[in-house]
């Protein structure tokens, strides 16, 4: 079985565009650090994760630090749901 990361919600309850959608492309490091995230609406199209944790440690993945010194976390901004592909 495959895993993917569904995008909920910004991690304030805020709406967004993509909410529902699945992560197909993440690069944290992009634009100086703020990430830059491909989502698509088609879970054949998502990234696939060999095991739920793998999915999750790529959510929290970090990218050097903050300017208040805590972890830069780019896609900790949204609020993720880890789910079975079909």
């Amino acid at each position: 079985m495959k895993y993917g990361i569904r995008l909920v919600s910004l991690s304030d309850g805020s709406k967004t565009e993509v909410d529902g959608h699945w992560l197909k492309f993440y690069n944290p490091a992009a634009h100086g650090g703020q990430g830059e995230i491909l989502t698509t609406a088609d879970p054949a199209r998502a990234l696939a994760f060999n095991d739920a944790a793998v999915a999750l440690t790529v959510w929290r993945q970090s990218v050097g630090t903050r300017a208040d010194g805590k972890p830069n976390r780019p896609l900790t901004a949204f609020t993720v749901s880890i789910e079975p592909l079909p």
